[in-house]
């Protein structure tokens, strides 16, 4: 699925950019991904025994005049090819494409805990620093860590989490009782 979405999204991120507006599709890429992402919609869309005619005409009718005819054509084309599981992640890879060549990055970081505004600043300056980019935080506070923290981004995983260390400590221990035997 991933490989399908990123072609998606490569073929909107050349239209966005032969545009000359593509911050236009950014926010409207954005409105579209939010609509979309809804239950209501996101079951529309899924729902096989409604046809794709009729999820064309309901979601061109819907946002025709609000959206970008380059990406109400998009919808239509991926509904059409009955690859409605495609279009949420495209949408998704498409706007990291655009954020991307704006120099921004989204890192994701999962903690025990939440992180407090200060922490947020100072991790934010140092991924910043070390990416050259500008980057945006998204911090999920996961229990399940145990502690320490996770942070993905641009392509980059960083674990340290306990939950981590202590799976990596269960493979050393196995890979050791394999070659004692």
């Amino acid at each position: 699925m991933a490989r399908l979405s990123a072609v998606y999204a490569t073929a909107l991120f050349e239209l966005a950019m032969e545009s000359g507006s593509p911050e236009e599709y950014h926010r409207q890429a954005l409105s579209l991904l939010d609509a979309l992402g809804e239950p209501e919609c996101k079951g529309i869309l899924m729902h096989p025994q409604i046809s794709a005619a009729q999820k064309s005409e309901l979601l061109t009718g819907a946002l025709s005049g609000r959206i970008h005819e380059d990406l109400i054509g998009f919808i239509k084309f991926v509904i059409d090819k009955n690859r409605e599981a495609y279009l949420l992640p495209a949408l998704i890879a498409f706007i990291e494409k655009l954020r991307a060549a704006e120099g921004r990055v989204t890192a994701y970081v999962r903690t025990a805990r939440q992180l407090d505004e200060q922490q947020e600043q100072e991790l934010t300056a140092l991924l910043s620093e070390k990416l050259g980019k500008t980057v945006e935080l998204e911090v999920t506070a996961d229990p399940s860590v145990i502690g320490g923290f996770s942070v993905y981004a641009d392509g980059f995983l960083v674990d340290r989490t306990v939950k981590k260390q202590l799976q990596d400590l269960k493979t050393s221990v196995k890979r050791g009782m394999t070659h004692d035997s």
